[in-house]
């Protein structure tokens, strides 16, 4: 790309650099003389009275500077001839024709030799050698009248070409099968869904996969199919089953998530094809989890009178267990679920409230936070807003609540991997007059050190399914 340059700037930039440049080689010749360079001091002492001799090498440079200071822009173009022969028909019948496209990167190319089983055309006229042609985007047609053969063979197609402007030679070659029977080539597929979304498998419940059929035209034609995927690594979040005229798509249970688009392909005609989008979306929960301390009596985890949070966060996690059947329970126990961070990354909004409850007094404070599913967002806004109101009941005066709660009052988000499906509150609770130990926790207090285990307490749902 050219860009625009000002005429009298470039003279003047010009100008400028060779006087600059003429008083820089002027002060280092002076210099060199002084310190007694031969060189230096004849091309000096070669001056004449009316026009001063510059030294060969500084001509050299300030000549190739001023050329540098030109506004013409030299492009450099890779001028590496390019070709390629795509078959089209890899299976022709009897009484079918072959095809393929030539692509190249040249405007023009001469055919300088081929090679063919068959009279072949190009672009529907008969090719001949040391002909021209021009090129487009689309390639050129190369093809073959009807084949009649009384059995089955492998035929072969070679070509040269030659790029007329640089004289570079590449040669192409390519197989092809020829059937002594006669084949319907397909002339469109059409699959029932051309957009699929499913979810990976999760203990405790299975995930039923998709099957999406394919309607191939005309009916009696041969419906064999080929299949490809957008991504390299399709299997990590796809399983593909092929039938005859239709494909199951699932997700496994360690599923990545995200999109996999699958392209569906005659066997007989590389430009007959159907795309199909999948949209793999994991359930996840939204954890919430705190750690509490405090020298207070413990009743339940949200009484101001219990206890102070030494840490509060979120985090969005792939979670194993039978969570509907933990739902359903009274005990309330999570001894049975698992959580642990997603991998993957999106941005999510969220809002919390927390309530502050006084028999039907009932005051709420919310909370906005912008989030990432791989990190656990620290929610200290919020842990420093109770635990100043708890400090504020226990130590100064009565604020005339009882109890708290905190809810997730809003949730927003867009993407193609995650279905944020739970929220789950992790906190301590009792079981038959126990805390529910936890081996991992490691420190506490003389009556309760190692007697910590995630869950809500009292009549609150911990686990909510989000709709």
């Amino acid at each position: 790309m050219r860009l625009p340059f000002n005429k009298d700037i470039r003279t003047n930039n010009r100008f400028l650099f060779i006087v600059t440049f003429h008083t820089l080689h002027t002060q280092l010749t002076n210099d060199l003389i002084r310190h007694g360079c031969p060189a230096v001091r004849y091309g000096s002492l070669s001056q004449d009275k009316d026009n001063m001799k510059v030294n060969p090498l500084i001509s050299l440079i300030i000549t190739v500077a001023c050329i540098a200071c030109s506004p013409d822009v030299i492009e450099a173009t890779d001028s590496t001839l390019k070709a390629e022969l795509e078959v089209i028909t890899p299976v022709v019948g009897y009484g079918g024709e072959f095809s393929a496209r030539l692509f190249t990167n040249a405007e023009s190319i001469m055919v300088t030799a081929f090679s063919c089983d068959y009279p072949l055309l190009i672009d529907g006229s008969e090719l001949s050698r040391y002909s021209s042609y021009s090129c487009s985007s689309s390639g050129l047609l190369l093809s073959t009248g009807r084949i009649l053969t009384e059995e089955d063979r492998t035929a072969s197609l070679s070509i040269t070409v030659k790029d007329e402007h640089t004289g570079q030679i590449i040669e192409l070659s390519c197989t092809f099968e020829v059937l002594k029977e006669q084949l319907v080539i397909p002339t469109s597929i059409t699959p029932s869904a051309e957009e699929v979304s499913i979810a990976p498998s999760k203990n405790g419940y299975s995930s039923e996969g998709v099957t999406v059929n394919l309607s191939f035209s005309p009916q009696n034609c041969l419906k064999d199919y080929v299949l490809s995927y957008s991504r390299d690594d399709w299997r990590s979040v796809i399983d593909v089953t092929e039938r005859d005229e239709a494909i199951e798509i699932s997700a496994p249970q360690n599923s990545v998530g995200g999109d996999v688009v699958i392209t569906v392909t005659s066997s007989y005609n590389t430009f007959v094809s159907t795309r199909i989008r999948v949209q793999v979306r994991k359930d996840v929960a939204l954890v919430i989890m705190g750690t509490s301390c405090g020298d207070k009596a413990r009743v339940t985890w949200n009484q101001y009178e219990s206890y102070l949070f030494t840490d509060l966060y979120c985090y969005i996690a792939d979670y194993s267990g039978d969570i509907e059947s933990v739902m359903r329970s009274s005990s309330k126990d999570a001894s049975g679920l698992s959580f642990s961070s997603s991998q993957s990354s999106f941005d999510y909004d969220i809002e919390f409230s927390v309530k502050k409850m006084s028999g039907s007094q009932v005051k709420t404070t919310r909370f906005p936070y912008r989030c990432l599913s791989n990190a656990k967002m620290d929610l200290g806004v919020i842990r420093g807003h109770i635990n100043a109101e708890t400090d504020r009941k226990t130590r100064d005066h009565d604020t005339g609540y009882q109890y708290y709660t905190l809810v997730v009052s809003g949730l927003s988000y867009k993407s193609s991997i995650y279905n944020i499906r739970y929220i789950v509150h992790l906190y301590k609770a009792k079981k038959d007059g126990y805390w529910i130990a936890c081996n991992d926790f490691s420190s506490g207090y003389d009556l309760e050190k190692n007697k910590y285990w995630y869950a809500a307490a009292d009549t609150d749902e911990w686990i909510i399914e989000t709709k």
